[in-house]
């Protein structure tokens, strides 16, 4: 796939390599040409490009998982994030955009324990509410006139506050907290289209 998207990129001419501009969106997936699973939604990425160099992205998840053991116990999980942004496109030339970047990532997570006649909350010890900040740089290539690839690497920190929870009908505290700096890079390609 990698060695087609190099063939399409040599082979179109300079009109198709047309770059967003203002009013455009993206959509994008994660690709991973010689994995087990090529594709994956992992996150939802969308941009609105308010000029050719500068754009608003949002980047979320959303996922929920339940396991039934029998008809009165029943384990679930579910998660949030939102990670709203800011992209400037400093370097742009035919069919290649260097952008720079902010985003604030929020996120979400608790569980349940369903035991019969009783519910148990956050008992994992993971269980949080997190938000951070995260500074950006990434590249897109735009192949075809509507279709584009690229990665991204960010760099940034976070705060975590573990949720209280229950136990047996027992409230408990959970005062732990957590401040993170790390660093991440998307290890898929990104692959979008505009619209």
């Amino acid at each position: 796939m990698v060695l087609l998207m190099f063939a399409l990129i040599s082979t179109q001419n300079t009109e198709a390599q047309e770059l967003p501009s203002s009013g455009d969106r993206t959509f994008e997936i994660t690709v991973s040409p010689f994995s087990g699973s090529p594709v994956s939604f992992t996150n939802f990425r969308l941009r609105q490009f308010q000029s050719a160099d500068n754009a608003l992205r949002l980047r979320a998840n959303m996922s929920y998982t339940s396991e039934r053991m029998d008809d009165d116990n029943r384990d679930s999980q579910f998660s949030l994030l939102l990670a709203p942004g800011m992209e400037w496109h400093a370097f742009q030339q035919d069919r290649i955009s260097i952008f720079y970047g902010v985003e604030l990532p929020i996120n979400y997570l608790t569980s349940r324990e369903h035991r019969e006649d009783y519910t148990n909350k956050n008992t994992n010890g993971n269980e949080h509410f997190g938000i951070g900040l995260n500074g950006l740089v990434g590249m897109d290539v735009h192949f075809l006139q509507r279709l584009y690839a690229g990665f991204e690497v960010s760099y940034g920190f976070a705060y975590r506050s573990y949720l209280d929870g229950e136990y047996m009908d027992q409230d408990f505290d959970n005062d732990s907290s957590e401040f993170v700096l790390s660093s991440s890079a998307v290890s898929q390609f990104r692959f979008g289209f505009r619209f």
